[in-house]
């Protein structure tokens, strides 16, 4: 026969081991499920009590339906509507009010008539015409037509003919040599290297908006653009056939000797 010492002991009993177990903690865990299966026990009783005190009471006053179910066939429901309202007879609208306009009142003493060419003249009873005589100028008919801006003029970069300078390039060479002043300030400082310009070579072969792409300072710039603007007129460009303007880029080296 086992005694209380060969049990094993309980998870209560290990957590209270060496404590007081009259406090009444001890008592709690011990009895506490006990005291949960008495609760859901009453609880369970209690809704069944319910359901079936609501279920006898539904069939006591007539049949029971369960939502969601189809009705019976021998179920008829009457649903009560009232009548539409009746719809009361069109009524005529009024006729619209017409706008009321305000006389507008005009002084006849201030009436004034235009002077004719005649009475100007001196002529008090001028001949009636029919205002298609052609010495008077608002009986000419004038044709006015619309005038259409002028279509801008494009510039090529690229050309089938480029500009040309009267003489090629040794044309140029020799035309800069002989206009070129050396500026004073670039060599007084020892200035050398190559002045960008751009400019537009126009369909009559004049140069036009004349301007340093890029410079070396000491006044090389300035002397560059006062030679180009003395050059005489080049070859222009050709595209198709024809004279076009293009966009033209002109390296002049200073050197010095």
């Amino acid at each position: 026969m086992k005694t209380k010492k060969d049990q094993p002991e309980t998870f209560e009993e290990i957590i209270f081991k060496n404590r007081n177990k009259a406090y009444g903690a001890f008592l709690l865990r011990t009895s506490y499920a006990r005291t949960v299966t008495i609760a859901l026990t009453i609880t369970l009783f209690v809704f069944s009590v319910v359901v079936s005190w609501a279920m006898w009471n539904a069939r006591s006053k007539g049949p029971f339906i369960v939502p969601g179910h189809n009705i019976p066939g021998d179920t008829t429901i009457f649903v009560h509507t009232d009548p539409p309202p009746a719809v009361p007879p069109d009524k005529e609208l009024p006729p619209p009010e017409k706008p009321f306009l305000r006389p507008v009142v005009v002084d006849s003493a201030t009436e004034t008539s235009l002077v004719t060419q005649g009475e100007l003249n001196g002529n008090a009873n001028p001949p009636v015409t029919d205002g298609t005589d052609p010495g008077r100028i608002d009986s000419v008919p004038v044709r006015v037509e619309p005038i259409e801006p002028p279509l801008p003029d494009p510039t090529f970069t690229v050309v089938q003919e480029k500009p040309e300078f009267p003489g090629g390039e040794a044309g140029i060479a020799t035309f800069l040599n002989k206009n070129i002043v050396y500026p004073r300030e670039a060599r007084e400082i020892g200035i050398t290297g190559t002045v960008y310009l751009g400019f537009v070579v126009e369909r009559d072969g004049s140069l036009s908006n004349i301007k340093v792409l890029r410079g070396i300072g000491g006044g090389c710039e300035e002397e560059a653009q006062r030679v180009v603007q003395m050059m005489p007129r080049w070859k222009p460009g050709r595209q198709q056939g024809h004279e076009v303007r293009v966009q033209f880029t002109l390296p002049i080296k200073f050197t010095l000797q």
